[in-house]
């Protein structure tokens, strides 16, 4: 079976435009056996770039300083009218939703405990970077990508 050539293309910009990195086969004649190559191997492009949010994403300046952030800390700060939890752990800041996904609570006013971002109103534990629960890896809160530069720490949202 010989798929056209359009159709071959059409297939794997379709893929990679939605954000849907699957498997792609390749034939090798030498071989005679089928390769499974990622989308984005065979296209040389990385995955974060397939997604359409990666495009569409405003950086936000949220401290003057990176160093008003503590090791262990936790705050709250606005990025393009959203808010959002900051934390530094083991030296990275990190950026959060500010919004519990459990019942809405303030994880910018939450606490480091064993380097993972706890909700002060029932205690649920997050990956600092991303987001993930920690007892519940299928739920967690959106993580925000950061960027420390000279004149201050920016995140993407």
């Amino acid at each position: 079976f010989i798929m056209p050539l359009f159709l071959t293309y059409y297939l794997m910009y379709s893929r990679v435009h939605s954000g849907f990195c699957a498997p792609f086969a390749l034939y090798s004649r030498r071989s005679r056996q089928l390769i499974e190559v990622p989308f984005r191997t065979s296209l040389f492009i990385p995955h974060y770039y397939s997604q359409s949010k990666f495009f569409d994403m405003n950086w936000y300046k949220v401290l003057d300083d990176a160093s008003v952030l503590a090791e262990g800390q936790v705050m709250e700060a606005n990025a393009g009218g959203r808010t959002i939890a900051l934390s530094k752990v083991k030296g990275t800041i990190c950026v959060l939703d500010g919004v519990c996904p459990h019942e809405g609570g303030p994880l910018g006013k939450g606490t480091i405990e064993n380097d993972h971002v706890t909700c002060p109103w029932h205690g649920l534990e997050f990956d600092p970077c991303s987001g993930k629960d920690v007892y519940n890896p299928a739920r967690g809160a959106e993580s925000f990508p950061v960027e420390v530069r000279e004149d201050g720490v920016y995140v993407g949202i």
